[in-house]
């Protein structure tokens, strides 16, 4: 089910009221943001890698990364970031300088989930949060932040599937509730 985002949106270039999103519901769609708070919204995943592209991306942004991130050994590539802390793990004399960072509540409060540029999480429900009886970061995700050289990418379902959001390099998006991808993120990845 797609979440009707608060923003207006284009869906394949064509300006439309926020709602139409729900007439699309049991397809894939590939989002990414656009100037003025807007939503580029693609049915077509062809279509929105050209998008992606001829805004400074990847060429094949819906690639699954390179490595991935698992939490069952020594960190490498990843760690956990607590708001106002530093990040923990082998890793973090990098944080915030690259890679991207998935937040447990907005305005980047909570407990983060950092991820070096070329590593992603293929399955959030595999990743416990840092605290006792928190869970999963399966479905958690309530903002997101990007270093000015990292591109993220974040997919509805594990393993890289299902719809898709792109943001570029230097975002920091507060609140995910807006775009309709509050509490919605189940894999993950950064790019440079």
């Amino acid at each position: 089910m797609h979440r009707v985002p608060r923003v207006p949106i284009t869906i394949d270039g064509r300006s439309v009221s926020p709602d139409t999103i729900t007439k699309y519901n049991g397809r894939p769609l590939y989002m990414a943001p656009l100037p003025e708070g807007r939503l580029a919204v693609f049915t077509k995943p062809a279509d929105f890698e050209r998008f992606v592209s001829g805004r400074g991306g990847p060429a094949h942004a819906l690639a699954k990364p390179v490595k991935n991130a698992d939490p069952r050994t020594p960190r490498r590539g990843w760690g956990f970031v607590e708001a106002g802390k530093e990040a923990t793990g082998p890793s973090t004399q990098e944080w915030p300088y690259t890679g991207s960072v998935l937040w447990e509540h907005m305005h980047l409060g909570g407990y983060g989930l950092w991820v070096e540029d070329g590593w992603g999480y293929s399955d959030l429900s595999k990743v416990s949060m840092p605290c006792p009886f928190c869970g999963s970061y399966n479905d958690k995700a309530s903002s997101v932040w990007t270093s000015a050289v990292s591109y993220l990418v974040v997919w509805e379902h594990a393993n890289y599937t299902g719809s898709t959001f792109w943001w570029p390099p230097g975002t920091t998006h507060n609140y995910l509730e807006d775009i309709g991808w509050n509490d919605r993120i189940s894999s993950f990845a950064s790019y440079r």
